[in-house]
């Protein structure tokens, strides 16, 4: 007897079930319903092949994704209409027929926010069944903004970050992928929820960036259910030289040594800074001697003052907002001293040779007649 009972009792439950089943499925909505910020959107529901079930009203229910259920719209054919002051979405909700009936009490839901989607449950009251509902989500989207950079880096061993991408306030969450031949890797997306509902993604890509990586192709590539394909950000790596510039950038005689030779007999005489002074010039005994030294000392005269110049310069470069014009500069500035240099040296040495064939012309002049007076003899004036 016992064993009949939990039958019966077993089939009551399955039929039940069934019964409501059957009375949901006559509750007709959308299941899913998209739409965007600032627009109409339209939520139906129908009471279908009604039989002999009476309905008495029928209310539409809001369940936020992550809240509590609240009333936002009520008929009763004899009451009338009311729409719940406190509903998150008050005086932008209403049926969409003026005189709604219980055959047709679809709502339009205007200017539409992101915090405005979640579940909406038409729920019909009848007799003798009881509620029955149906629900239709709403799925808010919003487009995001995409964005993609380089970081500049200097080359090493640590991994860093070389490259970032971002895709804010969309919804839902954009994907972000990247698409490089480098040796590195991609961080975990960063995720933060906005107070608009919007969603924004960050991406990172890391790296132990080396000089052979400056230039090279690297590529962001985000994804959205808003956009019919992927956006991509095609960039090239910034990898600078480990450590501080070269010595020649900014060493003008190491320039010349380039340019003439470390062995030059011309740089013999050059000092080691362009900020020091020349060393006098020895006087010549001829006219034309003392006018060299006059140009010579006007010459020496501008590149005494220049070079402090060049000095001046040269501070400011070894300062962090130096541009590459500057340094180009400079470096022109150092080379027109550094010829002018040049030009002295040259001068000297070919009035120290001109001195010497005079000196020379002079001595055979006075040893000659000693010579033809057999007081001297020729291995003497070699000697």
């Amino acid at each position: 007897m016992a064993a009949v009972s939990h039958k019966c009792l077993l089939g009551l439950i399955i039929l039940c079930s069934l019964l409501t089943g059957s009375l949901a499925q006559r509750v007709r909505v959308e299941p899913e319903v998209v739409s965007y910020p600032g627009q109409t959107v339209t939520l139906r529901c129908q009471f279908q092949d009604r039989g002999n079930t009476k309905l008495t009203q029928v209310a539409w229910i809001f369940e936020p994704t992550d809240g509590e259920r609240t009333n936002i719209a009520v008929f009763h054919p004899q009451f009338g209409i009311q729409y719940p002051t406190k509903s998150p979405v008050a005086g932008r909700a209403g049926f969409v027929l003026k005189l709604p009936t219980l055959d047709n009490p679809s709502i339009q839901i205007k200017d539409l926010k992101m915090t405005d989607e979640g579940q909406y449950i038409c729920e019909y009251a009848t007799y003798p069944s009881g509620n029955v509902q149906g629900a239709s989500s709403l799925i808010m989207l919003a487009k995001p903004r995409n964005m993609a950079t380089t970081v500049t880096v200097t080359a090493g061993n640590t991994p860093v970050i070389v490259a970032c991408c971002e895709s804010s306030n969309g919804r839902p969450a954009a994907t972000i992928s990247w698409s490089t031949t480098l040796n590195g890797n991609a961080t975990t997306p960063q995720t933060t929820n906005n107070p608009d509902n919007t969603v924004t993604i960050q991406s990172e890509y890391m790296l132990a960036p080396q000089s052979t990586d400056n230039g090279k192709d690297i590529t962001c590539i985000v994804s959205h259910r808003t956009m019919p394909q992927p956006e991509t950000f095609p960039m090239k790596l910034v990898v600078e030289r480990e450590g501080p510039p070269p010595p020649e950038c900014l060493n003008s005689t190491k320039i010349v040594q380039d340019l003439l030779g470390v062995d030059s007999s011309v740089l013999a005489g050059i000092p080691e800074g362009l900020e020091s002074k020349a060393e006098p010039e020895e006087h010549h005994n001829t006219e034309l001697s003392q006018q060299s030294q006059e140009k010579q000392f006007q010459h020496r005269k501008n590149a005494s003052s220049t070079p402090n110049k060049a000095a001046a310069k040269k501070t400011q470069i070894s300062s962090s907002a130096v541009t590459r014009e500057e340094v180009l500069e400079l470096q022109m500035e150092v080379l027109q001293l550094q010829k002018i240099k040049l030009q002295l040296e040259i001068e000297k040495l070919k009035k120290e040779k001109e001195n010497q064939y005079l000196y020379h012309i002079i001595l055979n002049n006075k040893l000659l007649p000693l010579q033809s007076e057999g007081k001297i003899t020729s291995t003497s004036i070699d000697e």
